[in-house]
Protein backbone atom coordinates (compact mmCIF):
# COMPACT_ATOMS: atom_id res chain seq x y z
CA UNK A 1 0.00 0.00 0.00
CA UNK A 2 1.02 3.62 -0.28
CA UNK A 3 3.06 4.01 2.88
CA UNK A 4 2.34 1.02 5.08
CA UNK A 5 3.65 -1.55 2.69
CA UNK A 6 7.06 0.01 2.16
CA UNK A 7 7.58 0.37 5.89
CA UNK A 8 6.93 -3.33 6.32
CA UNK A 9 9.81 -4.06 3.96
CA UNK A 10 11.20 -7.49 3.12
CA UNK A 11 10.00 -9.11 6.33
CA UNK A 12 6.36 -8.73 5.40
CA UNK A 13 7.02 -9.96 1.89
CA UNK A 14 8.75 -13.02 3.30
CA UNK A 15 5.68 -13.75 5.40
CA UNK A 16 3.43 -13.38 2.36
CA UNK A 17 5.59 -15.70 0.29
CA UNK A 18 5.16 -18.27 3.05
CA UNK A 19 1.40 -18.32 2.62
CA UNK A 20 0.47 -21.40 0.63
CA UNK A 21 -2.86 -21.28 -1.14
CA UNK A 22 -4.08 -18.43 1.04
CA UNK A 23 -3.69 -20.43 4.25
CA UNK A 24 -2.50 -18.23 7.08
CA UNK A 25 -1.35 -21.25 9.04
CA UNK A 26 1.15 -19.80 11.47
CA UNK A 27 -0.76 -16.55 11.87
CA UNK A 28 -4.13 -17.92 12.96
CA UNK A 29 -4.90 -17.85 16.68
CA UNK A 30 -5.86 -20.70 18.96
CA UNK A 31 -6.98 -23.97 17.42
CA UNK A 32 -6.75 -22.53 13.94
CA UNK A 33 -3.02 -22.03 14.39
CA UNK A 34 -2.55 -25.62 15.49
CA UNK A 35 -4.55 -26.97 12.59
CA UNK A 36 -3.13 -24.61 10.00
CA UNK A 37 -6.57 -23.71 8.72
CA UNK A 38 -7.57 -21.03 6.18
CA UNK A 39 -8.91 -17.80 7.61
CA UNK A 40 -12.22 -17.98 5.75
CA UNK A 41 -13.06 -21.33 7.35
CA UNK A 42 -12.28 -20.01 10.81
CA UNK A 43 -14.33 -16.86 10.17
CA UNK A 44 -17.25 -18.95 8.89
CA UNK A 45 -17.24 -21.14 11.99
CA UNK A 46 -17.29 -18.10 14.25
CA UNK A 47 -20.11 -16.59 12.19
CA UNK A 48 -22.17 -19.75 12.55
CA UNK A 49 -21.59 -19.73 16.30
CA UNK A 50 -22.43 -16.04 16.67
CA UNK A 51 -25.62 -16.38 14.62
CA UNK A 52 -26.80 -19.08 17.06
CA UNK A 53 -29.69 -20.20 14.93
CA UNK A 54 -30.74 -16.72 13.79
CA UNK A 55 -32.07 -17.46 10.30
CA UNK A 56 -32.45 -13.88 9.11
CA UNK A 57 -30.32 -13.12 6.05
CA UNK A 58 -27.54 -10.59 6.27
CA UNK A 59 -28.34 -7.61 4.08
CA UNK A 60 -25.45 -6.38 1.95
CA UNK A 61 -25.77 -2.98 0.28
CA UNK A 62 -23.39 -2.98 -2.67
CA UNK A 63 -22.71 -1.34 -6.04
CA UNK A 64 -24.32 -2.24 -9.34
CA UNK A 65 -21.90 -4.10 -11.57
CA UNK A 66 -20.23 -5.99 -8.72
CA UNK A 67 -22.70 -8.87 -8.63
CA UNK A 68 -20.28 -11.25 -10.34
CA UNK A 69 -17.67 -10.51 -7.67
CA UNK A 70 -20.10 -10.81 -4.78
CA UNK A 71 -22.19 -13.83 -5.81
CA UNK A 72 -19.53 -16.53 -5.19
CA UNK A 73 -18.65 -14.94 -1.85
CA UNK A 74 -22.26 -14.95 -0.69
CA UNK A 75 -22.78 -18.49 -1.94
CA UNK A 76 -19.70 -19.82 -0.15
CA UNK A 77 -20.68 -18.08 3.08
CA UNK A 78 -24.14 -19.63 2.90
CA UNK A 79 -22.64 -23.04 2.18
CA UNK A 80 -20.33 -22.89 5.19
CA UNK A 81 -22.63 -21.18 7.71
CA UNK A 82 -26.19 -21.73 6.56
CA UNK A 83 -26.64 -17.93 6.64
CA UNK A 84 -27.99 -16.31 3.49
CA UNK A 85 -26.79 -12.94 2.28
CA UNK A 86 -29.26 -10.67 0.53
CA UNK A 87 -27.69 -8.26 -1.96
CA UNK A 88 -29.30 -4.85 -2.43
CA UNK A 89 -27.70 -2.97 -5.33
CA UNK A 90 -27.26 0.76 -5.78
CA UNK A 91 -25.63 2.98 -8.38
CA UNK A 92 -21.97 3.17 -7.30
CA UNK A 93 -21.97 6.95 -7.69
CA UNK A 94 -24.83 7.21 -5.17
CA UNK A 95 -23.90 4.33 -2.88
CA UNK A 96 -22.16 6.29 -0.13
CA UNK A 97 -25.06 8.73 0.10
CA UNK A 98 -27.52 5.85 0.16
CA UNK A 99 -25.65 4.22 3.03
CA UNK A 100 -25.82 7.47 5.00
CA UNK A 101 -29.53 7.95 4.39
CA UNK A 102 -30.47 4.40 5.30
CA UNK A 103 -28.29 4.30 8.40
CA UNK A 104 -29.64 7.61 9.71
CA UNK A 105 -33.22 6.32 9.69
CA UNK A 106 -32.36 4.20 12.71
CA UNK A 107 -33.82 1.12 11.04
CA UNK A 108 -31.78 -1.98 10.26
CA UNK A 109 -31.84 -1.24 6.55
CA UNK A 110 -28.61 -3.15 5.95
CA UNK A 111 -25.94 -4.95 7.93
CA UNK A 112 -22.90 -4.77 5.66
CA UNK A 113 -22.09 -1.99 3.21
CA UNK A 114 -19.64 -1.82 0.34
CA UNK A 115 -19.02 1.89 -0.23
CA UNK A 116 -16.21 3.47 -2.18
CA UNK A 117 -13.00 3.66 -0.17
CA UNK A 118 -12.74 7.44 -0.43
CA UNK A 119 -16.11 7.75 1.32
CA UNK A 120 -15.10 6.05 4.55
CA UNK A 121 -13.96 9.23 6.35
CA UNK A 122 -17.36 10.87 5.83
CA UNK A 123 -19.29 7.72 6.74
CA UNK A 124 -17.18 7.20 9.85
CA UNK A 125 -17.22 10.83 11.01
CA UNK A 126 -21.01 11.03 10.72
CA UNK A 127 -21.48 7.79 12.63
CA UNK A 128 -23.34 5.80 9.99
CA UNK A 129 -20.75 3.01 10.05
CA UNK A 130 -19.16 1.66 13.19
CA UNK A 131 -15.58 0.89 14.18
CA UNK A 132 -14.76 -2.70 15.00
CA UNK A 133 -11.35 -2.65 16.69
CA UNK A 134 -12.59 -4.96 19.45
CA UNK A 135 -13.45 -7.56 16.80
CA UNK A 136 -10.10 -7.04 15.06
CA UNK A 137 -8.31 -7.88 18.31
CA UNK A 138 -10.45 -10.98 18.77
CA UNK A 139 -10.54 -12.47 15.29
CA UNK A 140 -7.85 -11.14 12.96
CA UNK A 141 -4.54 -13.02 12.69
CA UNK A 142 -1.44 -10.88 13.24
CA UNK A 143 -0.21 -9.51 9.94
CA UNK A 144 -3.41 -10.29 8.06
CA UNK A 145 -3.81 -6.75 6.72
CA UNK A 146 -0.14 -6.53 5.78
CA UNK A 147 -0.96 -8.83 2.87
CA UNK A 148 -2.87 -5.97 1.27
CA UNK A 149 -0.84 -3.70 -1.00
CA UNK A 150 -3.14 -0.82 -0.15
CA UNK A 151 -5.18 -0.44 3.03
CA UNK A 152 -4.88 3.26 3.81
CA UNK A 153 -8.66 3.63 3.78
CA UNK A 154 -9.29 0.86 6.33
CA UNK A 155 -8.69 3.19 9.29
CA UNK A 156 -9.98 6.62 10.23
CA UNK A 157 -9.12 8.58 13.36
CA UNK A 158 -7.03 5.63 14.49
CA UNK A 159 -9.89 3.11 14.38
CA UNK A 160 -10.72 0.31 11.98
CA UNK A 161 -13.83 0.90 9.88
CA UNK A 162 -13.24 -1.11 6.71
CA UNK A 163 -11.77 -4.00 4.75
CA UNK A 164 -10.23 -3.08 1.40
CA UNK A 165 -11.66 -5.36 -1.26
CA UNK A 166 -10.93 -3.73 -4.62
CA UNK A 167 -7.64 -2.42 -5.99
CA UNK A 168 -8.74 0.65 -7.96
CA UNK A 169 -5.45 2.25 -8.87
CA UNK A 170 -5.48 4.49 -11.94
CA UNK A 171 -3.64 3.09 -14.98
CA UNK A 172 -2.76 4.30 -18.45
CA UNK A 173 -4.02 2.51 -21.56
CA UNK A 174 -2.19 3.00 -24.87
CA UNK A 175 -2.92 1.55 -28.30
CA UNK A 176 0.12 -0.48 -29.25
CA UNK A 177 -0.23 0.33 -32.96
CA UNK A 178 0.47 4.00 -32.24
CA UNK A 179 3.49 3.40 -30.02
CA UNK A 180 5.11 0.80 -32.27
CA UNK A 181 4.55 2.37 -35.68
CA UNK A 182 8.02 2.81 -37.17
CA UNK A 183 6.89 5.77 -39.24
CA UNK A 184 5.45 7.49 -36.17
CA UNK A 185 8.52 6.68 -34.10
CA UNK A 186 10.85 8.19 -36.69
CA UNK A 187 8.76 11.30 -37.22
CA UNK A 188 8.25 11.84 -33.50
CA UNK A 189 11.95 11.47 -32.73
CA UNK A 190 12.80 13.85 -35.57
CA UNK A 191 10.31 16.43 -34.30
CA UNK A 192 11.04 16.30 -30.55
CA UNK A 193 14.48 14.73 -30.29
CA UNK A 194 13.29 11.96 -27.95
CA UNK A 195 12.02 8.44 -28.66
CA UNK A 196 8.31 7.67 -28.68
CA UNK A 197 7.39 5.44 -25.75
CA UNK A 198 5.50 5.21 -22.47
CA UNK A 199 5.21 8.72 -21.07
CA UNK A 200 7.30 9.31 -17.94
CA UNK A 201 5.70 12.67 -17.11
CA UNK A 202 2.38 14.37 -17.72
CA UNK A 203 4.14 16.89 -19.95
CA UNK A 204 5.38 14.06 -22.14
CA UNK A 205 1.91 12.49 -22.33
CA UNK A 206 0.36 15.82 -23.30
CA UNK A 207 2.94 16.16 -26.05
CA UNK A 208 2.15 12.68 -27.35
CA UNK A 209 -1.61 13.29 -27.33
CA UNK A 210 -1.08 16.52 -29.26
CA UNK A 211 1.13 14.67 -31.75
CA UNK A 212 -1.39 11.93 -32.46
CA UNK A 213 -4.48 14.15 -32.49
CA UNK A 214 -5.64 14.30 -36.13
CA UNK A 215 -9.42 14.64 -36.05
CA UNK A 216 -9.54 15.27 -39.81
CA UNK A 217 -8.29 11.67 -40.14
CA UNK A 218 -10.70 10.41 -37.45
CA UNK A 219 -7.75 9.91 -35.11
CA UNK A 220 -7.55 11.32 -31.59
CA UNK A 221 -4.91 11.85 -28.96
CA UNK A 222 -6.84 10.59 -25.97
CA UNK A 223 -10.13 9.95 -24.22
CA UNK A 224 -9.70 11.06 -20.60
CA UNK A 225 -12.68 11.74 -18.34
CA UNK A 226 -14.13 15.23 -18.72
CA UNK A 227 -17.51 14.69 -17.08
CA UNK A 228 -18.82 15.85 -13.66
CA UNK A 229 -17.44 13.79 -10.79
CA UNK A 230 -14.29 12.71 -12.64
CA UNK A 231 -12.38 15.93 -13.35
CA UNK A 232 -10.55 15.99 -10.02
CA UNK A 233 -8.96 12.56 -10.32
CA UNK A 234 -6.69 13.35 -13.25
CA UNK A 235 -5.86 16.74 -11.75
CA UNK A 236 -4.92 15.11 -8.41
CA UNK A 237 -2.11 13.17 -10.09
CA UNK A 238 -1.08 16.10 -12.28
CA UNK A 239 -0.88 18.33 -9.22
CA UNK A 240 1.22 15.92 -7.15
CA UNK A 241 3.53 15.55 -10.15
CA UNK A 242 4.32 19.25 -9.69
CA UNK A 243 5.94 18.28 -6.38
CA UNK A 244 3.63 20.03 -3.92
CA UNK A 245 1.52 18.81 -1.01
CA UNK A 246 -2.19 19.73 -1.32
CA UNK A 247 -2.07 21.07 2.24
CA UNK A 248 0.74 22.44 4.37
CA UNK A 249 1.35 20.71 7.73
CA UNK A 250 -1.02 23.26 9.28
CA UNK A 251 -3.76 22.52 6.72
CA UNK A 252 -3.25 25.65 4.65
CA UNK A 253 -4.63 24.83 1.20
CA UNK A 254 -1.79 24.87 -1.34
CA UNK A 255 -3.84 24.00 -4.41
CA UNK A 256 -4.34 27.68 -5.32
CA UNK A 257 -0.64 28.30 -5.82
CA UNK A 258 1.46 28.04 -8.95
CA UNK A 259 1.48 24.22 -8.98
CA UNK A 260 -2.31 23.94 -8.80
CA UNK A 261 -2.81 26.56 -11.49
CA UNK A 262 -0.22 25.01 -13.79
CA UNK A 263 -1.73 21.54 -13.36
CA UNK A 264 -5.13 22.90 -14.34
CA UNK A 265 -3.79 24.90 -17.28
CA UNK A 266 -2.05 21.76 -18.54
CA UNK A 267 -5.28 19.81 -18.18
CA UNK A 268 -7.30 22.45 -20.04
CA UNK A 269 -4.81 22.49 -22.91
CA UNK A 270 -4.81 18.70 -23.08
CA UNK A 271 -8.59 18.67 -23.42
CA UNK A 272 -8.21 20.02 -26.95
CA UNK A 273 -6.55 16.75 -27.97
CA UNK A 274 -9.28 14.41 -26.74
CA UNK A 275 -12.07 12.61 -28.57
CA UNK A 276 -15.37 14.57 -28.52
CA UNK A 277 -17.03 11.80 -26.45
CA UNK A 278 -14.84 12.78 -23.52
CA UNK A 279 -17.33 15.49 -22.53
CA UNK A 280 -20.39 13.27 -22.09
CA UNK A 281 -19.41 9.59 -21.98
CA UNK A 282 -20.06 7.62 -18.80
CA UNK A 283 -17.38 5.25 -17.52
CA UNK A 284 -18.53 2.29 -19.58
CA UNK A 285 -19.30 4.39 -22.65
CA UNK A 286 -15.86 5.96 -22.40
CA UNK A 287 -14.09 2.61 -22.38
CA UNK A 288 -16.21 1.25 -25.24
CA UNK A 289 -15.47 4.28 -27.39
CA UNK A 290 -11.76 3.94 -26.69
CA UNK A 291 -11.76 0.26 -27.53
CA UNK A 292 -13.63 0.65 -30.81
CA UNK A 293 -12.18 3.88 -32.20
CA UNK A 294 -8.83 5.20 -33.35
CA UNK A 295 -7.64 6.78 -30.09
CA UNK A 296 -4.08 6.78 -28.79
CA UNK A 297 -4.49 6.85 -25.01
CA UNK A 298 -6.91 6.64 -22.13
CA UNK A 299 -7.00 6.40 -18.38
CA UNK A 300 -8.81 3.82 -16.28
CA UNK A 301 -8.59 0.88 -13.89
CA UNK A 302 -7.87 -2.82 -14.19
CA UNK A 303 -11.61 -3.36 -14.45
CA UNK A 304 -11.50 -1.78 -17.89
CA UNK A 305 -9.45 -4.76 -19.04
CA UNK A 306 -12.17 -7.11 -17.81
CA UNK A 307 -14.72 -5.17 -19.83
CA UNK A 308 -12.55 -5.25 -22.95
CA UNK A 309 -11.80 -8.94 -22.57
CA UNK A 310 -15.47 -9.90 -22.52
CA UNK A 311 -15.71 -8.69 -26.10
CA UNK A 312 -15.08 -11.34 -28.71
CA UNK A 313 -13.27 -8.73 -30.79
CA UNK A 314 -10.78 -7.74 -28.11
CA UNK A 315 -7.11 -8.37 -28.82
CA UNK A 316 -5.16 -8.05 -25.54
CA UNK A 317 -1.98 -7.49 -27.53
CA UNK A 318 -3.49 -4.28 -28.92
CA UNK A 319 -3.15 -2.53 -25.54
CA UNK A 320 -0.07 -1.39 -23.63
CA UNK A 321 -0.55 -0.52 -19.97
CA UNK A 322 1.54 1.59 -17.65
CA UNK A 323 1.21 3.50 -14.43
CA UNK A 324 0.17 7.13 -14.56
CA UNK A 325 2.78 9.65 -15.69
CA UNK A 326 4.74 11.11 -12.83
CA UNK A 327 6.85 14.14 -12.04
CA UNK A 328 10.45 15.17 -12.53
CA UNK A 329 12.55 16.96 -9.97
CA UNK A 330 13.70 20.21 -11.62
CA UNK A 331 17.06 20.18 -9.86
CA UNK A 332 18.18 16.54 -10.13
CA UNK A 333 16.11 15.42 -13.13
CA UNK A 334 14.97 12.37 -11.17
CA UNK A 335 11.53 10.98 -11.96
CA UNK A 336 9.00 10.08 -9.29
CA UNK A 337 5.70 8.19 -9.72
CA UNK A 338 2.26 9.71 -9.23
CA UNK A 339 0.14 6.61 -9.28
CA UNK A 340 -3.21 7.24 -7.62
CA UNK A 341 -5.68 5.03 -5.73
CA UNK A 342 -8.90 6.91 -6.28
CA UNK A 343 -11.88 4.66 -5.80
CA UNK A 344 -11.95 1.06 -4.62
CA UNK A 345 -14.48 -0.60 -2.34
CA UNK A 346 -14.39 -1.35 1.38
CA UNK A 347 -16.56 -3.69 3.40
CA UNK A 348 -18.05 -1.80 6.37
CA UNK A 349 -20.45 -2.54 9.24
CA UNK A 350 -23.60 -0.46 9.51
CA UNK A 351 -24.07 1.51 12.73
CA UNK A 352 -27.73 0.48 12.72
CA UNK A 353 -27.28 -3.29 12.49
CA UNK A 354 -28.34 -5.32 15.50
CA UNK A 355 -25.79 -8.01 14.52
CA UNK A 356 -22.47 -6.14 14.35
CA UNK A 357 -20.31 -9.13 15.22
CA UNK A 358 -21.89 -11.30 12.55
CA UNK A 359 -21.61 -8.46 10.03
CA UNK A 360 -17.94 -8.03 10.90
CA UNK A 361 -17.28 -11.75 10.49
CA UNK A 362 -18.84 -11.69 7.04
CA UNK A 363 -16.51 -8.83 6.11
CA UNK A 364 -13.52 -10.76 7.42
CA UNK A 365 -14.66 -13.84 5.51
CA UNK A 366 -15.02 -11.85 2.27
CA UNK A 367 -11.65 -10.12 2.67
CA UNK A 368 -9.75 -13.31 3.55
CA UNK A 369 -7.03 -14.43 1.10
CA UNK A 370 -8.92 -17.39 -0.36
CA UNK A 371 -12.32 -15.70 -0.71
CA UNK A 372 -11.02 -12.35 -1.94
CA UNK A 373 -9.01 -14.22 -4.57
CA UNK A 374 -12.18 -15.98 -5.68
CA UNK A 375 -14.00 -12.64 -5.88
CA UNK A 376 -11.31 -10.73 -7.79
CA UNK A 377 -10.90 -13.60 -10.26
CA UNK A 378 -14.43 -13.18 -11.64
CA UNK A 379 -14.17 -11.66 -15.11
CA UNK A 380 -17.78 -10.49 -15.03
CA UNK A 381 -17.17 -8.01 -12.22
CA UNK A 382 -14.84 -5.05 -11.79
CA UNK A 383 -12.99 -5.79 -8.54
CA UNK A 384 -9.24 -5.63 -9.06
CA UNK A 385 -6.35 -7.30 -7.19
CA UNK A 386 -5.25 -5.81 -3.88
CA UNK A 387 -3.53 -8.64 -1.96
CA UNK A 388 -0.17 -10.23 -2.74
CA UNK A 389 -1.82 -13.62 -3.19
CA UNK A 390 -3.99 -12.29 -6.01
CA UNK A 391 -1.09 -11.64 -8.35
CA UNK A 392 0.07 -15.26 -8.19
CA UNK A 393 -3.37 -16.82 -8.66
CA UNK A 394 -3.74 -18.68 -12.01
CA UNK A 395 -7.35 -17.59 -12.54
CA UNK A 396 -6.48 -13.92 -11.97
CA UNK A 397 -3.42 -14.24 -14.20
CA UNK A 398 -5.66 -15.66 -16.91
CA UNK A 399 -8.06 -12.72 -16.61
CA UNK A 400 -5.50 -9.91 -16.59
CA UNK A 401 -2.32 -11.30 -18.11
CA UNK A 402 1.16 -10.98 -16.63
CA UNK A 403 1.98 -7.61 -18.20
CA UNK A 404 -1.02 -5.79 -16.77
CA UNK A 405 -0.64 -7.45 -13.36
CA UNK A 406 2.94 -6.26 -13.09
CA UNK A 407 1.90 -2.70 -13.90
CA UNK A 408 -1.07 -2.88 -11.56
CA UNK A 409 0.92 -4.25 -8.62
CA UNK A 410 3.57 -1.56 -8.97
CA UNK A 411 0.85 1.07 -9.22
CA UNK A 412 -0.65 -0.17 -5.96
CA UNK A 413 2.72 0.07 -4.23
CA UNK A 414 3.41 3.57 -5.58
CA UNK A 415 -0.12 4.92 -5.11
CA UNK A 416 -0.71 8.32 -3.58
CA UNK A 417 -3.89 8.11 -1.51
CA UNK A 418 -7.14 9.92 -1.91
CA UNK A 419 -7.92 12.73 0.55
CA UNK A 420 -9.05 10.57 3.48
CA UNK A 421 -10.23 13.43 5.68
CA UNK A 422 -13.58 14.37 7.16
CA UNK A 423 -15.71 16.01 4.45
CA UNK A 424 -13.65 14.42 1.69
CA UNK A 425 -16.68 14.52 -0.59
CA UNK A 426 -17.05 18.27 -0.11
CA UNK A 427 -13.36 18.98 -0.73
CA UNK A 428 -13.48 17.02 -3.97
CA UNK A 429 -16.85 18.40 -5.08
CA UNK A 430 -15.48 21.93 -4.80
CA UNK A 431 -12.32 20.92 -6.66
CA UNK A 432 -14.25 19.07 -9.35
CA UNK A 433 -16.55 22.04 -9.98
CA UNK A 434 -13.63 24.47 -10.20
CA UNK A 435 -11.83 22.28 -12.75
CA UNK A 436 -15.04 21.84 -14.75
CA UNK A 437 -15.51 25.61 -14.97
CA UNK A 438 -11.94 26.10 -16.17
CA UNK A 439 -12.27 23.35 -18.79
CA UNK A 440 -15.54 24.93 -19.96
CA UNK A 441 -13.87 28.34 -20.17
CA UNK A 442 -16.18 30.09 -17.70
CA UNK A 443 -13.27 30.68 -15.29
CA UNK A 444 -9.54 31.04 -15.86
CA UNK A 445 -7.30 28.53 -14.16
CA UNK A 446 -6.09 31.11 -11.58
CA UNK A 447 -9.68 32.09 -10.81
CA UNK A 448 -10.83 28.49 -10.50
CA UNK A 449 -8.00 27.35 -8.24
CA UNK A 450 -8.09 30.46 -6.07
CA UNK A 451 -11.78 29.89 -5.49
CA UNK A 452 -11.26 26.19 -4.76
CA UNK A 453 -8.47 26.95 -2.27
CA UNK A 454 -10.63 29.51 -0.48
CA UNK A 455 -13.51 27.06 -0.20
CA UNK A 456 -11.11 24.38 1.05
CA UNK A 457 -10.12 26.73 3.87
CA UNK A 458 -13.79 27.13 4.83
CA UNK A 459 -14.35 23.37 4.74
CA UNK A 460 -11.33 22.82 6.96
CA UNK A 461 -12.57 25.41 9.47
CA UNK A 462 -16.04 23.87 9.59
CA UNK A 463 -14.53 20.41 9.97
CA UNK A 464 -12.47 21.44 12.99
CA UNK A 465 -9.03 22.58 11.92
CA UNK A 466 -7.16 21.09 14.88
CA UNK A 467 -8.60 17.63 14.29
CA UNK A 468 -8.13 17.89 10.54
CA UNK A 469 -4.46 18.74 11.09
CA UNK A 470 -4.06 15.52 13.09
CA UNK A 471 -5.76 13.54 10.32
CA UNK A 472 -3.68 15.17 7.63
CA UNK A 473 -0.47 14.49 9.57
CA UNK A 474 -1.34 10.79 9.69
CA UNK A 475 -2.30 10.75 6.01
CA UNK A 476 0.96 12.39 4.94
CA UNK A 477 2.83 9.58 6.69
CA UNK A 478 0.99 7.04 4.53
CA UNK A 479 2.19 8.49 1.23
CA UNK A 480 4.76 6.27 -0.51
CA UNK A 481 8.24 7.37 0.48
CA UNK A 482 9.33 7.61 -3.16
CA UNK A 483 6.63 10.27 -3.63
CA UNK A 484 6.66 12.12 -0.32
CA UNK A 485 10.40 12.80 -0.52
CA UNK A 486 9.74 15.03 -3.55
CA UNK A 487 6.71 16.90 -2.23
CA UNK A 488 7.23 20.32 -0.70
CA UNK A 489 5.29 22.88 1.26
CA UNK A 490 4.79 26.34 -0.20
CA UNK A 491 3.10 28.00 2.78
Amino acid sequence: MGGGNQNAGPNRRAVVRGIAGGVLASALPGAAMAQGRPLHLVAAEHAKRVAAGDTRPLVLLGPNGAGANLAPVMAKFHELTGIKVQLVEENPLNLNTRISLLAMTGNVAFDVGLPTSNGLPDLASTGVIQPFDHFVDTYEPPGFRDGSLYNVADKFDGKYFGFQTDGDVYLMYYKRAFLESRDEQAAYADRFGVPLGIASTWEELDQQMRWFHRPDQDQYGGLMFRTPGYFAWEWWSRFHAKGVWPFSPQMDAQIGGDAGIEALEDMVRATAYLHPATNQASIFENWNVFFKQNIFSNIGWGGAHKLFKRSEFFDPNAIVNSGLPGGQDPETGAYFPCSYFNWGKNYVVSASTDRPELAYLYCLFAASPVISTLSVGQIGGFFDPFREEHYADPAIQQVYGDALLQVHRQGMIDAIPDLYLKNQAEYFRVLDEAIAQAVAGTLTAPQAMTRAAQLWELITSRSGRAQQIKRWTLLREKYPQKVSQWLRNTS
